[in-house]
Formats: C-alpha cells, sequence, structure tokens
C-alpha cells in the first residue's frame, strides 16, 4: 500500500508540474475578473450574467441558483445580501489547466455607518472562454466564529467514498454519503437528488473504473459546514474536486460535489 499511494503522490506531483509549465499563474486576471463581479453587484446586477457560463450554479447559505439569467435575477432582488460587498482577497489558486482554475478566498463587507467589516467565504471554479474568465460554480458562505476540526471524520468518509466507488456500488455510495437534495455538477450539468446523482455516476459500474481522492486544503466555514478540496485520480488522469460536507445532528454528509 505504500508503495502504491507513493507512485500516486510522485504522478500528482509530475502532472502539476507540467500544468504549472505549461502556462502562468493566472491571478492578476482573476483578480480583475472578481473586482469586476464587486462592481456589478453593487451597481450593475442586471449585467452579471455576462460574469457567468450559461449552466453556472450559485450556492448561498440557503439557496441554489442554476443559470447565468436565474443568478443575475436573484442577485438583483437579494441586495440585503449582497450590499456592501467591498473587496476580495483570494488564499489559494488550484490550477487544472490554462482555461480551468479553483478559487479559494474572501470576500469583505463593509458597514460604513457602523465603521464595521466583516467576511464571507467564497470558492470560485473558473473557465477561460475566448479571452474571458467566467464563474461555473460560485460558493458564498458566511464565516462564524465556530469552527471545526472534522479531519478524522472527513478522512473515513472519503474513504468510504472511494471504497464504493471502486466496488461499483455508486447507488450505495450515494445514499449512504449524500443528502437526498444534494447537488453534483460537472461540465456546467447539474444533477439534484440521489436519483439523478445515481445516474450520472453510472460509470463507476465499469469493470475498469479505479479512482482515489486525494486530500489537498480543508476550510472550515462554521461548525456545520466545511469545503473539501483535493485531487481525483483515475489511471493517468487527474483533475480536481471540491465537496461540501454539511453535518446534520451527528452526521457529516455531502451536500455538493463538484469536479474538473
Amino acid at each position: 500500500m505504500r508503495t502504491k499511494r507513493y507512485h500516486t503522490l510522485a504522478l500528482v506531483s509530475v502532472l502539476l508540474i507540467s500544468f504549472s509549465e505549461s502556462f502562468a499563474l493566472p491571478s492578476k486576471d482573476l483578480a480583475r475578473a472578481r473586482a469586476k463581479w464587486i462592481k456589478y453587484v453593487n451597481k450593475k446586477p442586471q449585467k452579471l450574467e455576462k460574469l457567468y457560463l450559461k449552466q453556472a450554479l450559485m450556492v448561498l447559505p440557503e439557496e441554489n441558483i442554476f443559470g447565468q439569467l436565474p443568478i443575475s435575477q436573484f442577485v438583483e432582488e437579494k441586495q440585503n445580501f449582497f450590499v456592501s460587498m467591498a473587496t476580495t482577497q483570494s488564499d489559494k489558486l488550484y490550477e487544472h489547466s490554462e482555461r480551468k482554475v479553483l478559487d479559494t478566498g474572501k470576500i469583505y463587507r463593509a458597514d460604513i455607518v457602523e465603521n464595521v467589516t466583516d467576511s464571507l467565504f467564497y470558492a470560485i471554479a473558473w473557465r477561460k472562454v475566448g479571452g474571458d474568465w467566467l464563474r461555473e460554480l460560485d460558493i458564498i458562505l458566511p464565516f462564524t466564529s465556530e469552527k471545526v476540526s472534522a479531519t478524522y471524520e472527513l478522512d473515513s468518509l472519503r474513504t468510504l467514498w472511494i471504497n464504493y466507488a471502486n466496488s461499483r456500488d455508486p447507488d450505495m455510495m450515494i445514499k449512504t454519503l449524500y443528502y437526498r437534495d444534494a447537488v453534483y455538477l460537472n461540465g456546467s450539468e447539474m444533477s439534484k437528488g440521489h436519483a439523478a446523482m445515481t445516474k450520472r455516476f453510472d460509470f463507476m459500474r465499469n469493470p475498469a473504473f479505479s479512482i482515489n481522492l486525494e486530500v489537498q486544503d480543508i476550510c472550515s466555514v462554521d461548525e456545520q459546514m466545511v469545503v473539501d478540496i483535493g485531487h481525483w485520480i483515475t489511471g493517468e488522469y487527474v483533475g480536481y474536486y471540491l465537496i461540501v460536507w454539511k453535518k446534520e445532528l451527528d452526521d457529516w454528509k455531502i451536500f455538493l460535489y463538484f469536479n474538473f
């Protein structure tokens, strides 16, 4: 097992080095794209759809909004949540390719009257279309002072996910580990609920299929929500996954699964 894990990590390292050598980190371009989003949110929400892919998903504390036009309309209607968003700070970029990047960080919201600034957590899946960086996935969640350390629990659940996947049993994987209204987003196609997700994961029944998940970062948003980011690995192919885990009572389950 140690040798197998060593080769897996070595493969990930080689592929990531090849990614980094093939293109420059687009941090400045993404900073400009985030700044434009802040401007539109505060002054031109009706233009926000231009900053999203047609089949984009926005995830908020109590809402999932799918589609560039519904997202734009929702932001315009719910200005009380988005008002006073002042700036963003990227904490980390995860480069899948020259046209696909995961971006996590903070949105700072300022109350000029009260002279108080608070922050929100963001995670964005960017895709470059032509010369523009557009949002495929847009997660915005409030931070709280109560954080959770769930590394051991999530490691065990992630291992269980891998075991179900490699045992050709997506039905049990989804039934055991996913909320009933959980969402899967891949290739700008959204599937919601157990039945739709089981159909999407049907490829796992292929006898030749094998997958591993290698966690990179755990972002604790509050005591009941954690964002888990890492690599999926199948044979020679490596990509990124993002999982939003939510805790209900004593059980952690998957609320959102995204990959590219």
